[in-house]
């Protein structure tokens, strides 16, 4: 509202009658004051009255003087009593209706007239609205009460702001000194009179509206721990005061812990509940669900700001923050058709949408924002988030450094910047472009964490430990700090840390586990099968299964365990289906091969007695790996694929880890226990010369032929519970082929054998 000396209302003359009766009286005015300087002598004065718009001369009078200071103080009078207060009103509603010009001619003329402060104010108001910033600060620079009222003082400030002069604007503001905790501690240059202070009512302290326009000042002058600090006190002074609050939020300025502590320092009103429960909203939301569920139930419910569009687009940020992207994604895109240039909720709609791989949405995200608002940082920041995420990484990285270069306090460009050189794993420049955001923004940990886990991924697990604890100290509520925690640990074979590290993730996730955290479910299976706690592992591992069932890797590691505790059946199993997901596995084919072995080693149990196992070349084609060559011949002896075992699955460990960088890594290494089989190589005849009795022979034998039948059934049925239509229609075919060449091969061998005989006998 416009500051004036009177509130005198302007209803009972006609807009249209005021004008021409204003100008007949100013140029009245001004002429009796040139000929009252025209005419110094008392004898030569005339005086007149008016008549309308006439001046009638009347016969001299004995003193001219004073009766030309009557005539003055009769026109000031009459203008302050209606027409200076319709002016003003006039003012008013040219300013109301953007009409600037208008109200800087109007404004002019009314602090001409009257001289009043209150107007000579309106007037800088009026040219500062108008973009006439040096007029203003002249004006007000020029006023001998521009340094005893804190109004005119701000304004002044702000002028200089405009004109982006941030040293004489801080000058203008005046000394003064702040805490660490945003308390003044030297006001003295604060004492100064603020006119018209009982018209404020409900408006916003200047004290709180000056330190917020210091704080921008350092901030333009790149002191932002100076900016950080005088920000707090604005929004300490008023907490009306949003803008601050929004700075230090937006340019993550304070620790989670920071930002609790401030709250927790704001004096609200009686009637601002709402405001501060609002405000615990817009800050970091890592408490648990039914805590942040609850304040948003409390705004929407009670205080019936359900379909408020800014209350809507902090829900879906803390959607995102959960994991949940495509209620994230759902919600943003109801309230962008709400509200199309709502820009917070445009900037969570692309990060959501950057996580569906929803390509065609921003490019037309992309499209408009640049068409719109060619100037902001959020448009060219889409382009890049387009093109990240189609892969053409070269032309991201050159659109997230021009959104840098339009707001260097935007940090989701600065961080785009960085994962665009580590996609392609160009590690110097990806960390340089981290550690800028990490100095920019000081109370964001996302910058800190990413430089970790570049040094993960080249293997410096010690300063990736630093790093990451330093994270840890910016956010210590952050589930995914903790998590790379104990990925390091892993790394650096402290299985107990890891373990430690991973269940505190779980433990501080804010939502119940979504598919976003089945790595770390995964990475706390490793660790404990690492510390030989198989059934729990298992556990786990069947976890993870159910919250993301397209992972090889974890079905990898469920069968290993299994492997591990000499379960070959369910370890074949899972073995089995992690290569129908990734057929070429390496790791994954060359221990189903010594599953199958083992299998083989366990049942040779039935035949101890005899020393022997029966049909070892007749039923080794039953065994074969469920993989696309078929006719791979499995090893024979494990000690042979021993050592290539662990090599190959530590190789595919790290690949796998590596290529997961910067999410949540994963890692599987091996640990074979596999003491290897002795040699073997019998043969039917060989058996059968063990026995004296003809007849014992032949029952043994057949013992064993109908345990091997059996055996070989039940391997064939299991193994076609895993193959697809196609592959267990190729296998039976493929057994039914063996077992017809095998009986042929017999019938011949026979034949030859009675044939053989017939000779002899003639």
């Amino acid at each position: 509202m416009w500051q004036t000396s009177s509130t005198i209302e302007r209803d009972n003359v006609a807009e249209n009658d005021f004008l021409p009766t204003y100008l007949g009286v100013r140029f009245q005015f001004l002429d009796d004051i040139f000929h009252f300087r025209e005419h110094s002598g008392p004898a030569e004065l005339g005086d007149y009255k008016v008549v309308g718009k006439e001046r009638v001369p009347e016969g001299p009078k004995p003193s001219a003087v004073c009766k030309s200071e009557l005539s003055i103080q009769a026109v000031k009078g009459d203008m302050k009593e209606e027409q200076i207060e319709k002016l003003r009103g006039v003012v008013r509603d040219c300013v109301g209706k953007h009409l600037y010009s208008s109200a800087i001619f109007f404004a002019d003329k009314v602090a001409a007239i009257t001289s009043d402060p209150a107007d000579i104010y309106m007037q800088a108001q009026a040219l500062y609205l108008g973009r006439h910033y040096r007029r203003a600060f002249h004006l007000l620079n020029a006023s001998q009460i521009v340094l005893r009222d804190l109004r005119f003082r701000y304004l002044a400030a702000k002028c200089l702001e405009e004109l982006k002069e941030w040293d004489q604007c801080l000058l203008m503001l005046g000394p003064a000194k702040v805490d660490e905790q945003g308390n003044i501690t030297d006001t003295k240059d604060y004492g100064s009179m603020y006119l018209d202070k009982d018209g404020e009512d409900r408006e916003i302290n200047i004290l709180s509206a000056i330190y917020f326009l210091r704080g921008k000042a350092y901030e333009a002058l790149e002191n932002r721990v100076q900016a950080r600090l005088w920000y707090k006190a604005a929004i300490k002074a008023d907490p009306l005061c949003y803008e601050a609050l929004e700075c230090l939020i937006e340019g993550h300025m304070l620790t989670c812990e920071e930002e609790t502590i401030l709250l927790s320092t704001l004096q609200f009103g009686p009637e601002d509940g709402w405001l501060s429960s609002f405000y615990s909203c817009l800050v970091k939301k890592y408490d648990k669900e039914y805590v942040v569920e609850a304040k948003f139930g409390e705004l929407e419910q009670e205080h019936t700001l359900k379909n408020n569009t800014d209350l809507l687009a902090c829900k879906a940020e803390y959607y995102h923050q959960c994991g949940e992207y495509q209620k994230c994604f759902e919600l943003t895109s109801i309230l962008l058709e709400k509200d199309p240039f709502h820009l917070k909720c445009t900037l969570v709609h692309l990060a959501a949408a950057m996580e569906l791989g929803h390509s065609n949405e921003l490019y037309l995200m992309a499209c408009n924002l640049v068409k719109d608002y060619p100037q902001k940082a959020l448009s060219w920041f889409a382009v890049g988030c387009y093109y990240y995420c189609i892969k053409k990484y070269d032309q991201s990285r050159r659109y997230f450094s021009k959104a840098t270069s339009l707001d260097g306090t935007f940090a989701p460009a600065w961080i785009g910047y960085g994962n665009a050189y580590a996609a392609q794993e160009e590690g110097d420049q990806a960390m340089s472009a981290y550690r800028t955001a990490s100095r920019l923004f000081p109370g964001c940990h996302l910058p800190t964490l990413y430089i970790g886990m570049e040094y993960m991924r080249t293997h410096s697990f010690k300063l990736a430990e630093q790093f990451f604890l330093q994270a840890k100290t910016i956010c210590p509520s952050d589930p995914l700090v903790y998590n790379e925690l104990g990925t390091v640990a892993y790394h650096m074979k402290e299985y107990k840390e890891a373990v430690r590290w991973f269940e505190k993730t779980l433990a501080r996730i804010p939502s119940s586990v979504s598919e976003m955290w089945e790595p770390t479910v995964v990475n706390l299976a490793h660790a404990l099968r690492k510390l030989k706690r198989y059934n729990e592992a298992i556990v786990y591992y069947e976890k993870a299964l159910s919250l993301s069932t397209r992972s090889s890797s974890t079905y990898a590691g469920l069968a290993y365990t299994y492997h591990l505790q000499d379960n070959f059946t369910s370890a074949i199993t899972y073995y089995h289906k992690a290569l129908w997901l990734k057929p070429d596995e390496q790791f994954c084919t060359e221990m189903l091969n010594l599953a199958l072995v083992s299998e083989v080693i366990v049942h040779r149990e039935f035949c101890t007695a005899c020393n022997a196992i029966p049909l070892w070349k007749s039923t080794q084609m039953a065994f074969l790996p469920c993989s696309k060559d078929l006719g791979k011949p499995v090893p024979r002896f494990a000690n042979n694929i021993r050592h290539i075992a662990i090599q190959r699955e530590e190789t595919s460990s790290e690949r796998r880890q590596n290529a997961q960088s910067p999410s949540p890594l994963r890692g599987l290494t091996s640990e074979t226990r596999f003491q290897g089989a002795s040699a073997f190589e019998d043969s039917a005849g060989d058996i059968v010369g063990l026995c004296a009795n003809f007849d014992e022979k032949m029952e043994r034998l057949a013992r064993i032929l109908n345990t091997a039948d059996g055996l070989r059934l039940k391997t064939i049925k299991t193994v076609v519970e895993l193959l697809t239509p196609q592959q267990a229609a190729e296998f039976l075919v493929a057994a039914a082929e063996l077992y017809f060449g095998i009986h042929a091969w017999g019938v011949e061998q026979d034949r030859q054998r009675q044939c053989m005989n017939f000779t002899i006998l003639f």
